[in-house]
């Protein structure tokens, strides 16, 4: 069984009724909560998670496979780790997961609670997302054992009114990367 998490209604436009969808609602901890939930009531096979992303380096529009992982939003300094690292745990600050999308770009999603509107991370080579949820997800299926995919709907260049306008407008496509997944796994 494949479960899509999803952060918001809008976000699918009502394309995966009848569907095991979890709503996992805005931020890390609701992300966090949702996805041990489904994994443990679900056990399920793969945790798809659909949604919109800021970027500043892609254009809104575009449709993209995250593999990469990073909790941003995080400074635990102070104690000796890097920022974006947690202190006392052997989880990786930069989680990665096989590419299960390969006619996709791929890109690295940086999750943090709040809305970007400036480049974050100086490294090349690999376009980068901002999200809210996808990193918490990604833990959630690293500590569940459980196999993970995102595929982020870049809706914004940081700009609310911008998402507002755009956050719907993935859910075809959403809905075309869930078939093919679903016709590769059944």
């Amino acid at each position: 069984m494949i479960v899509v998490l999803s952060a918001l209604r809008q976000e699918l436009d009502g394309l995966f009724e009848g569907l095991p969808v979890v709503w996992t609602g805005v931020g890390k901890v609701n992300a966090a909560c949702a996805a041990t939930g489904a994994i443990l009531l679900f056990k399920p096979k793969l945790i798809v998670n659909f949604g919109s992303a800021g970027s500043n380096d892609v254009a809104p529009g575009s449709l993209l496979n995250c593999t990469q992982f990073v909790q941003y939003d995080i400074d635990c300094s102070p104690l000796g780790v890097l920022p974006g690292e947690t202190p006392f745990e052997t989880v990786p600050a930069r989680l990665e997961v096989p590419n299960r999308v390969p006619w996709l770009p791929k890109a690295r999603c940086l999750t943090l609670d709040r809305f970007v509107t400036a480049k974050l991370d100086p490294e090349k080579g690999i376009p980068e997302l901002y999200d809210m949820e996808a990193y918490a997800i990604a833990k959630a299926c690293f500590y569940g054992k459980t196999p993970f995919v995102s595929v982020k709907y870049v809706s914004d260049s940081g700009s609310a009114d911008e998402w507002k306008a755009n956050c719907s407008k993935g859910a075809k496509l959403f809905r075309e990367v869930y078939d093919r997944l679903l016709a590769g796994t059944t």
